[in-house]
């Protein structure tokens, strides 16, 4: 079973409930960019969803933090990578910088 979440903090309990991250994808549908963290498990994936939302979610403290700082660390690896993408000039055919209007030059 796989379950997909834009929610860090359901994703931090499902992480430290033993699921498997499968991917994290970027989503820039809505008016600002979120990731979805997918998650990879068996039927208790459902389970766990389930308590989550109902506030019937136990965890260890300590565990769920480390969760929660590897999902920070994921997700501001992506942003980092976005903003390296969005500094670099793009070249175009004949090799000059095409700069975008917001950026300065010299």
């Amino acid at each position: 079973m796989r379950l997909a979440t834009s929610d860090l903090y359901e994703s931090g309990y499902f992480l430290c409930g033993g699921a498997k991250l499968a991917e994290v994808v970027p989503d820039r549908s809505g008016a600002s960019p979120k990731l979805v963290f997918t998650f990879e498990g068996n039927y208790e994936l459902e389970e766990m969803q389930k308590n989550y939302w109902n506030g019937n979610a136990t965890v260890n403290l300590a565990e769920y933090r480390r969760s929660l700082e590897v999902l920070k660390d994921i997700m501001f690896r992506h942003i980092r990578e976005n903003e390296n993408k969005e500094k670099t000039p793009r070249r175009t055919r004949n090799g000059q910088a095409n700069l975008r209007p917001y950026q300065r030059v010299g």
